[in-house]
């Protein structure tokens, strides 16, 4: 159970693969599966393991519980991170300084200049 996340990533992987690094609907739904999929199922790691969970066990099932607990979570890890790979690669990921100029302070007018009239030669 606690290498599922890992099985699971190899279809996904394959999926962000053939769905090309063109930012299109396809791409991006698949895109965006990749993330979601793996935030949400390190969420619910406590119902996953509910049925091996037991109250009255010895500390050593207990710490083997965990462990694969950490390794549910850690393989989901790096599920997600291979989709912000695959997000980083299709351009949508803000990671150069060009990214944020529009949160940069326009600086103050160092000169002003006005136009004239000019009038036709008489």
């Amino acid at each position: 159970m606690a290498l599922q996340p890992g099985k699971s990533f190899a279809m996904t992987a394959f999926m962000l693969w053939m769905s090309g690094s063109g930012v299109h609907p396809f791409s991006i739904m698949i895109t965006f599966y990749a993330v979601y999929n793996p935030i949400k199922s390190a969420f619910t790691v406590n119902s996953v393991f509910k049925p091996f969970s037991d109250p009255k066990a010895d500390t050593m099932i207990n710490a083997a519980l965990l462990t694969a607990k950490a390794t549910f979570v850690a393989l989901n890890l790096v599920a997600m991170c291979g989709a912000l790979y695959k997000m980083n690669t299709m351009g949508l990921l803000p990671n150069t300084p060009s990214d944020w100029s529009s949160f940069l302070k326009v600086p103050p007018p160092v000169q002003f200049s006005s136009g004239s009239v000019i009038s036709a030669p008489l």
